[in-house]
Formats: structure tokens, sequence, C-alpha cells
């Protein structure tokens, strides 16, 4: 998974990478499992699966392609639609003292505007009435309520923090305790950003300047500690109450939280302990 983002992030741009990656491997995922078929009795499933003709499969996966398209035609790899795109935007002066800079909203060329099209573009196409439509978006928002109040708390939160100085103490003390072993510990602070909030984009949000400031605190890549942060909340997922509250949910495994975290321990220890190896040593020789 990690060759196929990187090679998108780096000739495509961040948006893509994580689909991109995924595309890949699902690919390699069917053409393996083509090729070398599991026989073992402990997976097999009593199903009987019915047939999906070829158009009822297209317009299944409808809303995934479009959103596909949407964000690679958006992309930087099309400038001439990307660049008028990205023109339309607010921006607003949260903070006016020293340090103060500008919130800019994209208004068209973001994904969560480009996902919304393709919903309603598939859903017409699949011959669904927009009153249906509107009803599962507003029935979905306010599913998702409590998510939406916490990412906005979290972002509301990290710019609070970056203006006021605490993100930078917050380095400041990190990197005391630790000196220049701190990259080794930059990936167990992102992965307890997502324990915390149980998003990793709240993580990264919330703990992102943090990492950058203590890579200068120590004339660290600061790139390395950024992603080590990122990758930091991977590890964090695997923990997550929420993550861990969802799967419970979806197996039917009520009250086997705890079994189930102290199962996932002893993959996130080593994990992370490895991350934190490959962070400190790659940034040393990166940087």
């Amino acid at each position: 998974l990690a060759v196929p983002e990187l090679i998108v992030s780096a000739f495509v741009g961040p948006e893509l990478a994580v689909m991109g990656a995924s595309i890949v491997i699902m690919a390699l995922i069917v053409v393996y499992s083509h090729f070398r078929p599991i026989d073992d009795p402990e997976y097999a499933m009593d199903i009987n699966p019915a047939h999906v003709p070829l158009r009822g499969g297209l317009l299944a996966c409808l809303p995934f392609i479009l959103i596909f398209v949407f964000l690679l035609l958006t992309s930087k790899l099309v400038p001439f639609i990307h660049a008028p795109l990205m023109a339309i935007k607010s921006s607003v002066l949260i903070y006016t003292g020293q340090g103060g800079v500008p919130y800019t909203f994209v208004w068209v060329n973001t994904p969560g505007i480009l996902i919304l099209l393709a919903a309603f573009i598939s859903g017409k196409a699949q011959s669904a009435r927009f009153s249906e439509m509107f009803i599962v978006l507003l029935n979905t928002i306010k599913g998702l309520r409590n998510t939406i109040i916490t990412i906005i708390a979290v972002i509301a939160t990290a710019k609070v923090m970056g203006y006021s100085g605490m993100t930078s103490d917050i380095a400041r003390t990190a990197v005391e305790a630790t000196g220049m072993m701190y990259p080794a510990i930059a990936p167990l602070i992102g992965s307890v950003g997502t324990f915390i909030t149980g998003s990793g984009t709240s993580s990264n949000v919330l703990f992102g300047n943090l990492q950058t400031d203590a890579a200068a605190a120590i004339n660290a890549n600061k790139a390395w500690l950024a992603a080590a942060n990122s990758a930091g909340t991977c590890a964090g997922k695997m923990i997550s109450p929420q993550s861990i509250a969802i799967a419970v949910g979806a197996i039917s495994l009520t009250g086997k939280d705890n079994e189930i975290l102290q199962a996932i321990m002893k993959v996130y220890v080593p994990y992370i302990i490895l991350l934190g190896a490959i962070v400190y040593f790659g940034q040393v020789l990166v940087g």
C-alpha cells in the first residue's frame, strides 16, 4: 500500500493518494485470489452469491467511480480545470495578532463538494428521486452530527492552541524530555491523538503543528515528523474506542470490547515501536 500511495502523492497530489493506492491493492488482491484460492475450511461461508449483471455492478460502483474521476480531473494533473476551481475561494482572518494568517475556504475544488456531486449524479442514474436523496443526506447528517461537531471543535482547538503558543510549549516540553530521541516517539503522539479523538484527520489537525515545531527545535526533518504523526494515526485507529465500538456492533460482539482491545494491543505495541524506529533512523539519513 505504501509504494503506490507514495507514487500517487508525489506525482498526482495528496487528494488521490489513499484512493489510488487502494485501487491498486484491490486489483492485486483480486489477482492473488485468482491464482491462490483459499481452501481453508475455517474461512468457508455457506452462501450462494447471486449473479450481478455488468450494468448493475457498474451502477452500484458509480459513486466511487465518479469520485475518483472528479478528484482526478480537478487535481494538478489537469491544470486548466484545477486552477479556475481553486480560484473560487474565500479568506477569513480569524486572528489579527502576530502570526495570524487568513483561513481559506475553497468552495468547489474540495473533496466534500465533489463527493456530494458524485452522490447526486449516481443517485439519479440509479433512478432515485431528489427528495429521497435529500432525506438520506439529512439522515446521514443527523447520524454523524456528533462527529461533525467533534471535528469542528478539534479544528477550533488546534487554532487556539497554535495562536496562543500552547502547541509550541507542548513541543518544547516534549523535546526537553526526550531530546534528540523525540522522532522515535513522534508516531506515538499521532496515535494518542487518534485514540482520544477517534479520527486520524483530527489527530493531524491537533498535533501536526506540534510535530513541525518539535522538528524545528531539534533541527530534524519537518516532513518526516509530520508524516510520522500521520503514520501514527493509523496505529491509533486500531486502539481507538470509537473504532472498536463500531467493529463490535458490526459483528455482534457486544461486551467483548476489552478482549478485542487486549488482542489488538499485541499488534499495536510492536507496530508503534517499528514506526518510531523507522522515523528516527529515516529522518537521520534523510536530514
